[in-house]
């Protein structure tokens, strides 16, 4: 389910078109056009049943990239956890210029930025694609598994969180119900491969 700007909904339907001639997108597609703040969840309610069908969906920002992405070192890394996700980096942050400079740039959860996992005392996992266990990712990029996130969905999108603007909240609760509905599954993992983020 994509929700594209109303001044980009005829280059993107065309974009989809040549993609599905050429046969590299499966042909359920949806999408949206809206100019407004909205709960990007409003989108996600009416498919959270066919998730189901689905080993896995996958969540991510419009301003996260995937091109390039490294999936089947993640997909490996991320073992059999329920929920998983990659580092995030802006790249004017990852240039020298940016490294060098004191603050630690805009990520507001530093485990997820990449910049953190480059320094000395951290390099080693960065550098090994060694996955961390976590308490929380956040929903800028997240992995579910498709049966969970069924689950989890019907619970958590409830009308009075639909019926407001912003999008903030399921990815604070989505690693402590993993951890109490799949107890025989790790719950999240923080995998140290870098997602672009364009920050637009």
């Amino acid at each position: 389910n994509f929700v594209v700007r109303t001044n980009l909904e005829t280059a993107f339907a065309e974009k989809l078109r040549g993609l599905m001639e050429r046969g590299d997108l499966e042909p359920m597609v949806r999408y949206t056009s809206s100019s407004a703040r909205f709960n990007k969840y409003a989108f996600m309610k009416p498919l959270v049943r066919q998730m189901g069908e689905y080993d896995y969906v996958l969540m991510k920002d419009a301003d996260m990239r995937i091109a390039g992405f490294p999936w089947n070192a993640f997909m490996e890394k991320k073992g059999g956890s329920v929920i998983s996700g990659p580092l995030r980096e802006t790249v004017g942050e990852s240039l020298l210029k940016g490294m060098a400079r004191k603050n630690l740039g805009q990520q507001w959860y530093q485990l997820h930025d990449a910049r953190s996992w480059k320094k000395p005392e951290n390099a080693e996992d960065f550098e090994l694609i060694k996955p961390r266990a976590a308490e929380f990712i956040e929903q800028y990029f997240a992995l579910l598994e498709g049966r969970f996130a069924v689950w989890f969905f019907e619970v958590a999108l409830t009308d009075e969180f639909l019926d407001q603007r912003l999008d903030w909240g399921p990815d604070l609760t989505w690693c402590g119900a993993a951890a109490d509905t799949r107890p025989d599954k790790p719950a999240c993992s923080l995998v140290p491969v870098v997602s672009e983020h364009l920050d637009t």
